[in-house]
């Protein structure tokens, strides 16, 4: 497969000559850029999104600690898609843990559902810690869970609660 068709001129730029030199090339559309001396450059090039086509603004993207990367999407389609992939997470983690509570055997909202660690000892994170975690990793982490629903869940922790107190 070809390289996707570039949708403006200045994508057309980065894609002949390489960012460095559209950089300089295109001083006016660099956020940063310093005007009296086009080589030294500390901005971005400020594109449109990729998902919702507005225009990228400082104010609508998110900072990024390498300068160096082009933003490529707006605060609301990464919010969304950061969203997207971690529902996603979550039901192949509830999926591989069977799908269900495994006391009530609760299945109808994948959101009511939540992991307990058997052993708290042994917990190296929580899920939203793990949901980060490639899903190898997160696999061993769960094998040291159980699926639960929210209610279920509540009534392990008041239980352990009750045990303690003296």
């Amino acid at each position: 497969m070809g390289q996707p068709q570039p949708r403006n001129r200045m994508r057309q730029l980065i894609l002949d000559c390489g960012a460095a030199v559209a950089q300089v090339t295109v001083n006016h559309l660099v956020v940063g850029s310093n005007p009296t001396n086009p080589a030294i450059n500390t901005g971005i090039i400020m594109t449109n999104c990729i998902d919702c086509n507005i225009e990228l603004t400082e104010d609508n993207t998110f900072n990024r600690k390498d300068k160096s990367k082009k933003r490529n999407k707006c605060k609301k389609c990464e919010n969304k898609e950061r969203v997207t992939i971690t529902q996603k997470r979550k039901i192949e983690a509830i999926e591989y843990k069977g799908g269900k509570c495994e006391i009530c055997g609760y299945d109808h909202f994948y959101g009511a559902l939540e992991f307990h660690h058997k052993n708290p000892s042994e917990k190296e994170a929580d899920w939203s810690t793990m949901k980060k975690w490639s899903f190898e990793r997160t696999k061993k982490e769960l094998d040291k869970c159980m699926c639960v629903c929210a209610n279920c869940h509540r009534e392990i922790h008041n239980r352990i609660y009750i045990e303690s107190v003296p």
